[in-house]
């Protein structure tokens, strides 16, 4: 459905970024074994992808738990601090419109940890704890739509969809500062379209961005 979206802008010539999510693993592969449906995990990546650009100068760190900590001043001002940080990567793909030159960009976010190896833990031995960050940093975009059935499950669905919106309203805001207008004008000159409810957490996100960070 999105990447419907992205070829009709394209071709309508409309100027339009579309931001997604770089799953290690796609929904799964079916296979049928005696009549009946047998999901396997989708290793689209296995010998990479050609049409996509890695974007190691797009990057952001995203905070997941931690506490909010307000200004002692009066200055009615809160950060958030502490938690886990998790490394947000760019992956560009270009979407070519139809009968023009017009083409689009679609950016996914890949989760990549900020430190890819405790030495403290490794070299006391503990080598699972040692890697454990690196891991619970990449299971955010390791499987599309994992199990929500159990906590865990929840969990991880939710910080996708944190994660998603996150660095890609980092990115905007980013992209925006770059045209050296105010932040004022920016409902006047982009929109944000929100695909289905998934990133909903994009309008307290960008609410928080703006007066925390921004002020």
């Amino acid at each position: 459905l999105a990447a419907c979206f992205m070829d009709s802008l394209a071709t309508l010539n409309y100027p339009a970024w579309g931001y997604g999510l770089r799953y290690s693993y796609g929904l799964f592969e079916q296979r049928i074994f005696n009549g009946e449906q047998v999901e396997l995990p989708d290793s689209w990546l296995t010998e990479g992808n050609p049409w996509e650009v890695e974007r190691l100068d797009v990057q952001y760190t995203i905070r997941f738990f931690g506490k909010v900590v307000h200004d002692e001043t009066g200055a009615k001002q809160a950060s958030w601090e502490g938690g886990d940080l998790v490394q947000a990567v760019a992956y560009d793909n270009l979407i070519p419109g139809h009968g023009t030159r017009n083409t689009l960009n679609l950016r996914l976010w890949a989760s990549k940890p900020t430190r890819q190896l405790d030495m403290a833990l490794f070299n006391a031995g503990d080598y699972q704890g040692a890697l454990e960050a690196r891991q619970k940093s990449e299971n955010i975009t390791s499987v599309l739509y994992p199990n929500d059935e159990s906590y865990s499950g929840k969990e991880l669905r939710l910080k996708q969809q944190y994660f998603l919106v996150a660095a890609t309203l980092r990115d905007i805001l980013e992209r925006f500062r770059r045209t050296q207008k105010p932040l004022g004008e920016m409902s006047t000159q982009l929109c944000i379209q929100l695909n289905d409810t998934h990133p909903a957490l994009g309008i307290p996100e960008l609410v928080r961005l703006l007066v925390d960070e921004e002020h």
